[in-house]
Parts: C-alpha cells; structure tokens; sequence
C-alpha cells in the first residue's frame, strides 16, 4: 500500500473542479454543435450504457395524468467507480424531433447533477393526449459525455373533465338478475300446523318434513340442487341419506343432492328445529330443489308449500313413504319476504343481496383509410374486458384498479391501433360487478355499495390527413344481461352458461335482434374524479400444472395445484351439452379427503360452468379471483386427468426486482412463502386474498412494503394506495382501519400506514412527492387522534387492535387483541408518526410546523416514559416482548445508553429464556423486531427465530406442509372464523431482514434512494453461503458471500454512479465506489482484505 500525501489529495479535488468546468463547456459546446455527436469529436465517448427508462416508475406509461411527471433512468458501466457528474435530456413532440436533437417540449441543457431518478420535465405546459419520446446522455467526471440513450415514451392521459365525451352507460337491475328470488319464487315458508301463528310464536322443538320426488323414465339427471333455510336449524336427507344441513336462516344454503337421486321414486325429507332459551318463537321451513336433465329440457322444480308433509312424532329421515306418524299437511306462512323474515338470498352467490348477471355493450362505427393512431380510454366498473373487431384490447384482467368510486374511478389508456381498421368496425365490452356492485352489503361488515355496473368509455382516431374521430360510449349503444356470465361476485365465483353465449358478438356485422339485447341506458357518473391508472395491471403471471388429481368419493375430484397463489382456474374439457361442472376453490382437505371450506367462511368460492355441447370447450372466469391450492370438481363428465385443468396466477404484475437464497433449507423455504403471499396481496391494493373480506386492511402494508419491495417494484402501486388511503379520510380527520369499501375504527396504530410509507419512501426511493402531496392529511389526522384519544396525562388511551393475534392469544387463551396494553401501543404509534411528521417538516423546509412537531414529541416521550417505563426494572408495563419492541423501535427509550442496553437484554432474556427461543408478538410487533434484534447488536437472536421450528414459529409452518404464511400462529388448532391459511399478518418485515441482514443491502437515510449503499452481511448460525441481488433505483447490487473451513469470501457489485460503505465481519468499514469487488479473510488471518490490495496480495 502506497501513502500519499494530504496535499496531493488537495491539488487533485481542484484539478478536478477545473476539469470539471472545463468539460461543462465542452459538453455544451459539443452539444450544441451536434446531439448525435457525430461533429464533435472530444471529449471522448464515457463507457455507460442506460437501461430501463422510466416516467413515474413505469415504462412507456400510457395515460399520465401528472402535470410534471418525472423521468428516471439506470446506467450500467465496466469501469469501476463510474460517477455521473451532469445530464442532458431531450424530450420531444416526434420521433423525428427526438433524433434531430430537437427537444421542443424540454431540453434540460447540461445540467451539473448525478441525479438519475425521478427528474420533473420541466418544459412547456404538457397537453391532454400528448405522446412524448425522450432520451438522456450524461457526462462523467473525467469530462466523457456518453453516447444517447435509446429512445423511451410516455403518454399524457386525458387531464380534463372536459376531454371526456362519452356517457356512463349501462344496464339497471331487472328480475332476471334475481337468480335466488327466481328460484324460491314458488316457494312458501311452511311449518308444522301448531295452534296459533308459527311465524310469530312456536315450541321450541324439531319439525319433520316431506315429499315424494319422482324421476321420470328416460331422464338422465345432470344436477339437482336444493337452496333452502330454516328459522333455525335444517337437515336435509334424499332417499334416507344425508344431504346437507343449514343453521343460519339468514343465509340459505346450497345443496347439491344430485348423487342421492336414483331413477324412478325419491323421498325428499327435512328435519327443521326451533331453538331458543326464552321460550316459543317464529319458525319456519323455505326451499326449493331444482332437477336438470341431460336432454336439456323442462327441470323439475319442487317447492315447499302446503303439499309438503309435516309431524312432529315421525322420523323424516325414513325413505318410505307410508312410514306412521302425525303426518299432516304443512301450513304456508307465506312467500319468501314474509315478516319476520324478509327477502333471503342464495349465499353462494351473492350473500346479503341477489345476484347480478355481467352486462354486455357494443357498438359497431365506420373508419377512414390511414389510421395514424387509435386510442381508447376505458372506465368499466366494477371490472371490464374491451375487445375490438374480436380482439383484447389489452392483456389485463380485472381493470380497472379498486377506489373509493364515489370519490375517484380509474381509467385505462390503451393503444388499439393494431386492432381499429378502415370500414366496419365494432367494439365489445362486458362489465362485471367487481367491487362496484358490492358483493355484500351487511352479512359481514357494512359495505359501500354503488349500483350496478357502468362504462365510459370513448375511442379517438386520428387520421394521416390530421382528421380525428371520436366513437363515445352513449345512447347509440346496444346492450345486454342475458350473457353466459350469469353471476360473478369475487367472494362466491362466477357462473357461465356456454349455452347462452353471443356468437361473435364482438365483429361486425352482429345482429342483436334475438331479443336478448336493448339499447343502452345512460346511467349517473359514480361520483369520483376520472384519474388515470398509473400502476402496472392485473395480469395472469404465471400458469401452473396441477400436480395430482385424486377422488375421494364418487364422482368428486380433487386438483392439486402444488402451491398456494391467488388466481382462477381455467378448464378444458367436453361433454353433452347442458352438462354443468362445480369447482370449488380452497387450501386444506377434510380428514376425508374433500376440501376444507370453512376458512372461506360464506365466500362460496365456488365456480360453475355448463357446457353447450361444441367439442371441447376452455373456459376460465372472468371477474374474480380466489386464494387457493385445490379444487374440488364435482358433475366432472368422464374421468378427470391433470390435463383438464391449469391454475392462472393473477396480481399486480409489479417488475422482481430481488432474489435472495442461502444455504439453511428452511430459510429459502420461509423466504419463498413470504415472497408467494407478496404476490397475493397485490391486486392494485394490498388485499387479502380469499374469504368473506379481501378488504384493504391498513395494518399489514405498514412493513410489509419493505419487504415486499426488496423482491418487487412496489414504488407505483403503493403511490396509487397512499391516494386511496388519503380519501379515505372523514370530515373530522380520522381514518378507518380498512381503506375503500369499509368503516370499521378510528385507531391510531393501523392508519399509521399514512405515515409510515411515505416517511419510507423518502428514504428506499428518495421520493418526497408522496409526504407532500399527503403531508396536508397526514397531518389532520395526528391531530386528530390526539384530540379524540388524547388523555389528561399526556398518553393516548388504546386505539386500536393492539399487537393483533400475538402468541398470547393462541387457542384462545387471551383475545385476539393481544396482551400488550393498548393504550401504551397506540402512544407509542402516535409518538412516532409525530417524529415522522417533524421529520418531513424538516425535509420539506417548514419550520414551523417541525417546531411545533418537535414540541409535541417531547412531551408525548415525556408522558409516555412516565407511564409506561419502570426505571428500576428496565421494563415496560406487561413486560411483553412488543411492549419492549415498539419503543425500541421508535426511540421511546432512555438517553443513557446503558439503560437502553439493559431494556435489550430483558428483550433478549424473554425470547431466549421465557420463552425457550420463541417470539411473542402479533401483527405490530413482527414488523419491528428483527431489524430491532440487528440495529441493537443482537442479530443472532433473529437468527434463532427465523430458525425455530416448534411452535409459534415460521419453521412450524413449513414443516406442517404449509407454502404461504399464516393469519395467526395457532391456524392448525383453531377454528375457521378469522383463520387464513395465507395472510402476511405474521410475516411482518422478516423478509426485508433476509436482504438487510443475511445478505446485508441497505440504503443510507443521509443519501436516500440507494445513491450510499450499505453493505453489512451478518454471518449467522450454519450458514455458509448466501446469494442476494436487488435491483435498486440506481441499478443492480450483489451481495453474496461463502465461508468454508478456514475460508471466507465476499463479493459485492455496486451500481453505477453509486457508492458504498462496506462493512466486513470484522467490523472494518471500507469505502467504494461502483463495480464488483471481493474481499477474503481466513480464520489464522482474523481480518478481510480487499482483493487486489496490497494486504490481499500478500496474504493470498
């Protein structure tokens, strides 16, 4: 190793600076000369590629909708410590502009700055539908400009109301959505003939029921299902054998009792009981059983009425119909709407509500010869699918993304040109119900509701002669509901009728003259503002073989997909035509080999299709999608094989963006789980992919985002949600605890979310639009809080779900809300999204309001240690590992740094020692406690969690046969009410730790956005090897590292224009700039050395 001088280093910082000025000149100079470069021969071309152009982190984005949207780009460089020291950018009306040096919307001019993310066009004024090219050439610190980018794009959206021309149109309900109130319309509710009224006031008892059901000779039976209730129990039996039973006479139940009907006489019979502990009460039996047939004719339909045998002696279930007893006739209490009852619906289908059938639009128009360009801009709601002349007009599925409708609806921006010709032309949208049409509105959490489904939509050409055409959703429309989708609903599934398709209903020349289509009605706008869809669709990502089909009864079928994922199934298969297949979804068998269901709890997650009879058909739904693992098919024609069936993964089709791996088996394991259930949350928000919810909960994202963005591209979607949650907010500045469709709560710790991840965009993407587009709101709601939870003493009372399904409430030993105090994890939350607040003040240059910020923090601290901290014990109140964790985590602590040392080692005391290695926490305390094991020096503990095994733990989860993460620790004793097989409550910010820790990539909050990585891999347990790569804003950074006997070895890669402190297991921190380095250490050497070093030369 040579040193040199202080003063060398002196002379050459301002040999630089001259350099520096000197090719500034030349560079403009140059540039000026010739953008190419093809006149100007010096400076020297610098050794830098570009790769990944993007505006507002999406590529070629059509559709922005952002006045100055921001502009971003990667460089890729052999030299080593490649530094970026100005750019240049051209943004152009044409291509033609763009490689003639011509940047007539922008021409930023050599701008000295090492910027590549995120730079606002600064141009003139950007107009609705603009298309704009752009490239970038940057110079280096040696005075080297590089050669021009490839060109990019991007798209401006249509930034007024006024650019709309188009109406909402639609279809409004009609009876022949009513499904349910169809099929019980001849039904009555019965009951047995006891003296008085039954629907007011009868025993308390069981009531037998029953009816003799004759098939016809010749008639081959394809389905038969019941849909009934009871007030309160029922028991339905065929031919003396179980069928099905219900105990929610609010939800009827589905029954398919087709294997249970033989040729010729059947006995249908019911046994119905009256229940309750004050006494009589109203009661009363409804149902319907419904028989297809395979030569598609006329169904037989029983319902119950007074032709319907009751007594209150016999045995129902006896198939005789000459059996003794009391039988009587059954009295009719009245139709299905009587008082107490009112209307009751086919749970299966739509819950709380009726079904709704898929609307279909269309309108055929004439074009001009020499289309330039045809683009379409879409609003179907709740979900849509667009086809012109035939053909998708994207590759998306369940456009557009969710909102709050009454408050905002996106549209989509889709090029069309290939698929618009010269003459006849024709358009074809279905509409699904999606969010729009709530697929419940009370039976589980009041939901927002909006009507039934609408489009606008409107089409624009422009021609080679500067003409323009507009073809706009309206009036001249044709419409229809009598489609073959005939339900969809996310919850239940959809139903399809192959039978009642429109043959090319999407080409020209269709006829809707069959008396199944109307004209389209012109129906209200929803309420929100149009906003452009700037994230990346929903799309099917990846399709999956199932990996065994098995049957454990006669004629069920089992399907293993192999993993768990969120998406649809798609069949192909032939059969007779009215022959209807059932598939319903889930994750878990029954001990007899059927699926388990009763995690979905009534989402029915059930799809039906019935074949029309031409050869082989291939079917998926449309509109939903379900988290699953298997399939149970039932009405299957034939012998089913693996080849019938393929599972469709659908999400958010974010960019990867990270790969980790190591030698612990278990570890990659864990790591591919968290990373699978990444994918199954977003679905353009972060939901819960299956049961009677998938709602925008606000509590998980909070860390999860972290470690989802390690492994995805999660900077536009996440953009999109913080707008979501932000008009969420009521007049009074609360928040709910669910974005969107629901109310629930006014807490402080789950829509601290609204705080969280901007503060951590700030810092991961070096992005501060996001706190201050929402600082406004954010910060009415901190206020908020504390005047509605605030106390005398300074602390906030419990506001929340506390440390939601922490260890402490397994197998229901203690409530789900854990056994932290609520009202120190609320303070605790509230102080800090004060400090974040303080902090973006700080950032965004608003002195005042950081003053006020830093006032209210420290007497929150104040009070909060005050109540809360035991100085003698170094404890929290309760002692729980969150109430430990949290104010670790948010520096709600003492400023001696030996109390906080002894605060960790009670930490550390519970895990290891109390709890014999185990972790206690729930959802909040998870997101924090393993970057607070490592940040206070214990990131062997982590490691020891991360490792374990027996339960609670994620090796339990593994080991018990699991591919995704649990809802709560305790999911294999529990029951199924609020028990997810694949939730991320539980996953916390593991994941992150895997990349921060095992393979040790940071950012540096003091240079945000990866320019200053951190590279510190921690050697833990057996581990020999790990292999971590994450493409971060500047571009790709390598970390992996071996140790084997005496041996170990880092190689690390960092990006171009980046630098890096690298920290070796030694301690020692060394300084680099970009390109692959390798450090090598051996045990008799004790310390790393950089390969090429002097020290490394002579050691190895």
């Amino acid at each position: 190793m040579i040193d040199i001088p202080n003063g060398f280093h002196a002379v050459r910082r301002r040999a630089s600076r001259i350099a520096g000025a000197l090719f500034l000149v030349l560079g403009a100079s140059c540039a000026g000369l010739s953008v190419a470069g093809a006149a100007c021969a010096s400076p020297p071309i610098s050794p830098v590629t570009f790769r990944r152009m993007t505006c507002e982190y999406l590529d070629s984005p059509q559709g922005i909708d952002i006045a100055a949207p921001r502009l971003s780009w990667r460089e890729v460089s052999n030299t080593k410590e490649f530094t970026q020291q100005s750019y240049r950018i051209l943004v152009s009306s044409s291509p033609a502009f763009l490689a003639a040096g011509k940047g007539d919307v922008w021409d930023s001019g050599v701008t000295r700055s090492p910027e590549t993310n995120l730079i606002p066009v600064r141009g003139r004024a950007l107009a609705s539908r603009e298309r704009c090219w752009w490239k970038v050439q940057v110079w280096d610190r040696q005075g080297r400009r590089s050669a021009w980018s490839q060109a990019a794009t991007f798209t401006m959206g249509l930034l007024s109301p006024r650019d709309w021309r188009a109406d909402w149109i639609g279809l409004r309900a009609t009876g022949q959505d009513s499904e349910t109130q169809a099929f019980l319309s001849q039904a009555r509710w019965i009951w047995y003939p006891e003296s008085g009224q039954p629907r007011e006031a009868a025993p308390i008892g069981r009531r037998d029921f029953r009816i003799p059901v004759r098939i016809p000779d010749g008639r081959t039976v394809t389905r038969a299902i019941f849909i009934g209730t009871a007030d309160n129990q029922f028991v339905l039996s065929v031919n003396g054998r179980e069928a099905g039973r219900g105990d929610n006479w609010r939800q009827p139940r589905t029954i398919d009792a087709t294997r249970f009907l033989h040729p010729g006489l059947n006995m249908l019979s019911v046994q119905a009981s009256n229940i309750g502990e004050n006494g009589p009460n109203p009661a009363g039996f409804i149902g319907a059983l419904k028989i297809q047939y395979q030569d598609g004719g006329a169904p037989t339909v029983i319902s119950t009425n007074a032709q319907w045998m009751s007594s209150q002696t016999a045995n129902a279930g006896n198939a005789a119909p000459s059996d003794t007893g009391d039988w009587r006739p059954a009295v009719e209490l009245g139709a299905n709407g009587v008082q107490p009852w009112g209307v009751v619906s086919r749970e299966d289908l739509s819950g709380d509500r009726p079904p709704l059938a898929a609307r279909y639009l269309r309108r055929e128009f004439d074009a001009k010869a020499r289309i330039v360009r045809a683009t379409a801009y879409l609003c179907g709601l709740g979900f849509f699918q667009c086809f012109v002349n035939g053909k998708p007009a994207t590759d998306h599925v369940m456009d557009p993304a969710l909102s709050d409708y009454e408050k905002a609806a996106y549209y989509v921006t889709a090029d069309v040109t290939p698929l618009v010709r010269s003459g006849k032309n024709a358009i074809g949208v279905m509409l699904g119900n999606g969010r729009f049409f709530a697929p419940r509105l009370t039976s589980v959490g009041s939901t927002k509701d909006y009507g039934v489904p609408r489009l606008r939509m409107q089409l624009e050409i422009v021609y080679a002669d500067g003409s323009r055409q507009t073809v706009a959703s309206g009036p001249g429309w044709s419409a229809s509901d009598q489609g073959p989708i005939r339900t969809n609903n996310e919850y239940d599934g959809e139903t399809y009728d192959a039978r009642m398709a429109f043959r090319d209903w999407t080409l020209p020349g269709f006829s809707p003259q069959d008396g199944r289509w109307a004209k389209a009605e012109v129906l209200p706008a929803p309420g929100g503002q149009l906003r452009s869809q700037m994230i990346e669709p929903m799309r099917v990502t990846e399709t999956l073989r199932p990996i065994r089909v098995t049957s454990p009864q006669p004629g069920v079928y089992l399907v293993d997909m192999g993993r768990t994922f969120y998406g649809t199934v798609r069949l192909r298969a032939r059969a007779a035509r009215g022959v209807t297949v059932r598939m319903t979804s889930g994750y878990e068998l029954l001990p007899s080999g059927l699926i388990k269901t009763a995690d979905n709890r009534s989402a029915k997650a059930t799809d039906v299709y019935t074949f029309a009879g031409n050869g082989v058909e291939t079917w998926s739904p449309v509109f939903k999608g379900q988290g699953y693992r298997r399939i149970q098919v039932t009405g299957f024609p034939g012998k089913l094989s693996v080849n019938n069936f393929e599972g469709l993964i659908e999400h958010t089709d974010v960019r990867p963006v990270g790969s980790f791996s190591c030698s612990n088996v278990l570890i990659n394991k864990v790591h591919d789980a968290m990373r699978e259930g990444m994918r199954m949350f977003l679905r353009s928000a972060p939901l819960d992919p299956d049961r009677d919810e998938r709602q925008s909960w606000m509590g998980d994202p909070a860390k999860d985002s972290e470690s989802e963005a390690y492994n995805f591209d999660v900077a536009a979607f996440y953009t999109k949600w913080m707008d979501d949650v932000r008009r969420s907010q009521r007049p009074d500045g609360t928040i709910p605890d669910v974005s969107m469709y629901w109310e629930f709560g006014s807490g402080v710790e789950w829509p601290s979310v609204f705080t969280i991840i901007p503060d951590w965009y700030a810092g991961f993407y070096a992005d501060t639009r996001l706190e201050q587009r929402n600082y406004e709101a954010m910060k009415r709601w901190v206020i908020a809080m504390k005047k509605l939870h605030g106390r005398p003493d300074g602390t906030l009372e419990g506001a929340g779900y506390g440390d939601w399904c922490d260890t402490y409430s397994m197998d229901g030993k203690g409530p789900d809300s854990g056994s932290t105090p609520h009202d120190l994890v609320s303070s605790a939350y509230q102080y800090h999204n004060v400090r974040i607040l303080q902090q973006a003040a700080e950032r965004n240059g608003m002195t005042e309001d950081a003053s006020m910020w830093r006032s209210i923090g420290d007497a929150l601290a104040s009070a909060f240690m005050t109540k809360f901290y035991d100085p003698h014990t170094r404890s929290y109140t309760s002692g729980t590992q969150c109430s430990f964790v949290l104010p670790l985590a948010f520096g709600l602590t003492p400023a001696d740094p030996a109390q906080r040392q002894a605060i960790v080692d009670n930490l550390v005391k519970d895990i290891t020692v109390t709890h014999h290695n185990h972790l206690t926490v729930g959802l909040l305390g998870v997101q924090w406690l393993f970057q607070v094991l490592s940040d206070s020096g214990r990131p062997d503990v982590a490691w020891t969690l991360a490792t374990q095994r027996t339960r609670p733990s994620w090796g339990y989860m593994i080991d018990y046969g699991s591919r995704s993460i649990w809802e709560r620790w305790d999911y294999d004793t529990r029951d199924p009410g609020m028990n997810s097989e694949a939730l991320l409550i539980q996953a916390g910010n593991v994941d992150a730790w895997f990349y921060q820790t095992l393979g040790g990539i940071q950012y540096d909050p003091a240079k945000p956005g990866f320019a200053h990585i951190l590279i510190h891999p921690r050697m833990l347990g057996d581990l020999t090897w790990v292999k971590c790569r994450f493409d971060s804003p500047h571009g790709l950074i390598v970390s992996n590292w071996t140790r084997q006997g005496q041996y170990a070895t880092m190689n690390v890669t960092i990006p171009a224009n980046t630098t890096a402190t690298v920290t070796t297991p030694d301690g020692a921190a060394h300084e680099v700039g970009s390109g692959a380095w390798v450090w090598r250490s051996s045990v008799a050497a004790g310390t790393w050395a950089k390969e090429g070093s002097a020290q490394a030369r002579a050691r190895y």
